[in-house]
C-alpha cells in the first residue's frame, strides 16, 4: 500500500494510505471510452453444491465410534482428532463454533462429523462457509 505524509487534524504529520490508482476504461479508436466490467472479487465462501458424500460420512462416522461408546465426545478428544489436520488454531476454533451449536463442549456424532468434513473442505479448497446450511446437516445425518 502506498503512503503519503499529510498534515493531521491537531497539526501533527501522520501518514494516511492513498489508494493506487484504478485503471480507466480503454478508449476505441474514435476516442470514446468503452465499458469495462467490474472487477472478481475473489470468493470467500466455500460453495455448499453436494454435502458430505456417503463415503465421508462413513469414514467420520466410524472414527466418531472408534473414540467413544456413548452419544457424545468431549471437547479435549474433539481436539486431539481435530489438530492433526494441522489447521491454524483460529480456524479450528470457527470450525468448532459452527459445530458446537449448542455450546456444550462436546459434539453429538453429526456434529462431529460435520467438523470432520468442514476440516476436509477447508484442506481441499483452502475455503470453508461462513456458516452450516440446513441442507448441509441433513446431508450428515442421512
Amino acid at each position: 500500500m502506498y503512503e503519503s505524509q499529510t498534515l493531521g487534524y491537531n497539526g501533527a504529520w501522520s501518514t494516511m494510505p492513498v489508494m493506487p490508482r484504478m485503471p480507466q476504461s480503454p478508449r476505441t479508436t474514435s476516442g470514446t471510452r468503452v465499458a469495462m466490467p467490474p472487477p472478481r472479487l475473489p470468493e470467500t465462501t466455500a460453495p455448499e453444491t453436494m454435502g458430505v458424500k456417503p463415503d465421508a460420512r462413513r469414514r467420520y462416522e466410524a472414527l466418531f465410534h472408534s473414540v467413544t461408546s456413548g452419544e457424545y465426545i468431549e471437547g479435549a478428544k474433539v481436539y486431539a482428532i481435530y489438530v492433526r489436520s494441522r489447521l491454524d488454531s483460529k480456524t479450528l476454533a470457527q470450525i468448532w463454533d459452527m459445530v458446537d451449536v449448542d455450546n456444550s463442549g462436546r459434539l453429538n456424532q453429526a456434529q462431529f462429523c460435520m467438523g470432520l468434513y468442514l476440516i476436509d473442505e477447508r484442506l481441499a479448497s483452502g475455503l470453508i462457509p461462513l456458516e452450516v446450511s440446513d441442507e448441509l446437516w441433513v446431508s450428515v445425518m442421512q
